[in-house]
């Protein structure tokens, strides 16, 4: 019984982590600053 409840709480710890992970990388990704390629219409 308290084995499964700490794979349990293991499990569902992993699991909100890669929720919030994706969050706060989506955050600061979005301040990297963009650069933008000069082209030549000649």
């Amino acid at each position: 019984m308290i084995l499964q409840g700490i794979i349990a709480s293991v499990a569902i710890g992993f699991a909100t982590i890669k929720m919030w992970w994706y969050k706060v990388a989506a955050i600061f990704g979005a301040r990297k600053p963009v650069i933008e390629e000069e082209t030549d219409d000649d």
